[in-house]
């Protein structure tokens, strides 16, 4: 029986790809964003610019009357949501697909990150940074959720004299992008629930004040407001979900980090000693998607220690326990440095293990880790 083998080369295979694309997006609603990259020289000063007004025209998009959620690409490595981009004339372009949604599903708020890197830059480690700083963009959301959308790597080749000094420089870029949900409160109309509530409230001083007046009552709460703060019974929650298109992004907690180190601060800046009491997660896999869920518990600490420090730690696939816990040994480390070691060297005190993800369906292995900073954080007495 003889069988047909058809020859494809890269061309090709790109061609098909950008069909697949076209196929997709036929019937989306795209907006085309353009503005100069600018030079080494200024620090690419007008790719910031650019990245400015592409936030400000997609949350424009987003916010709108018409609901809308951000269709995602995916592409040969990757998920991004650039369905198109390159040089047109000297200046530089991303197309955006639009996808009409439910209101319930849409898509609310948009952030990205960028960076413009050589072939030399550690990928990595330029990864992880740029996903920070998006990820920190997203602190005064007052989302429902947030989601990744992956990420779009682009080739600015097409580029020349990027670098005065070195003309034949290459450059690539770099984008992170997060999405947030519509806030559940926008949906009330303003004072339908919350101003019944408050009204009470806003009454009560007039009632109080002749017993506030008193000043043989106030002395007290006057003399030791210190005392008061720092013996205050508190607990908060931190939740987050997101979507991801790989097992590595899917085990980064970076996210829950980011949202965990501001609360833990205000904690301490009331005159409260914080412990992240329990951390709880899960991730799901649905064809090639995953879903991160995870959800914090800040406490006072009963031990008299500030816990202002957080990490976390594990492995996805093949071999991820030996992997995870090679990362707190050492063992798997580079420089074989256990995470004890590695704390201690930024100034941790006490360290401990706050609880362990584990899930042999993904597979995965996560360790939640807090510590305190003696130093820069001593404990209130």
């Amino acid at each position: 029986m003889k069988k047909n083998i058809i020859k494809l080369t890269q061309e090709d295979l790109f061609k098909i790809l950008d069909n697949v694309i076209s196929e997709q997006t036929a019937n989306d609603v795209p907006i085309i964003i353009s503005g100069e990259i600018g030079q080494a020289s200024d620090g690419f000063a007008k790719l910031k610019t650019f990245v400015d007004d592409l936030i400000s025209k997609v949350n424009s998009q987003l916010q709108g009357e018409t609901p809308y959620t951000i269709r995602l690409i995916k592409k040969q490595t990757h998920v991004g949501i650039s369905s198109e981009n390159g040089k047109s004339g000297e200046k530089f372009y991303m197309k955006f697909n639009f996808v009409p949604s439910e209101e319930a599903k849409r898509h609310f708020y948009f952030t990205c990150s960028v960076a413009i890197y050589s072939s030399a830059a550690e990928f990595t480690s330029l990864d992880d940074e740029v996903y920070r700083r998006a990820v920190r963009k997203t602190d005064s959301w007052p989302a429902e959720k947030i989601y990744q959308m992956g990420m779009d790597l682009i080739d600015l080749s097409s580029f020349v004299d990027l670098d005065i000094s070195d003309p034949n420089k290459k450059y690539k870029l770099l984008f992170r992008y997060l999405v947030g949900s519509k806030p559940r409160q926008a949906e009330v109309p303003a004072g339908s629930e919350v101003t019944p509530e408050q009204k009470p409230a806003e009454q009560k001083p007039a009632e109080q004040k002749p017993a506030e007046q008193k000043p043989a009552e106030q002395k007290p709460a006057e003399q030791k407001p210190a005392e008061q703060r720092s013996s205050e019974r508190r607990t908060q929650y931190i939740s987050g979900m997101f979507e991801s298109f790989d097992g590595d992004t899917a085990h980064n907690f970076k996210n829950l980090e980011d949202k965990l180190g501001p609360v833990l601060k205000e904690f301490y800046d009331g005159g409260i000693n914080p412990k992240i009491t329990n951390i709880t997660a899960k991730i799901t896999k649905t064809g090639d998607k995953f879903v991160t869920e995870y959800r914090a518990t800040i406490q006072n600490s009963k031990d008299g220690k500030a816990w202002m420090g957080f990490t976390s730690r594990g492995s996805f696939g093949n071999g991820y326990i030996e992997r995870a816990d090679g990362q707190i040994s050492g063992k798997n480390n580079k420089d074989g440095k256990s995470l004890e070691e590695k704390l201690k060297g930024i100034g941790a005190g006490e360290i401990e293990t706050i609880s362990i993800y584990e899930d042999s369906a993904v597979p995965v292995k996560q360790y939640f880790v807090q510590f305190t900073k003696p130093t820069e954080f001593p404990p209130h007495k």
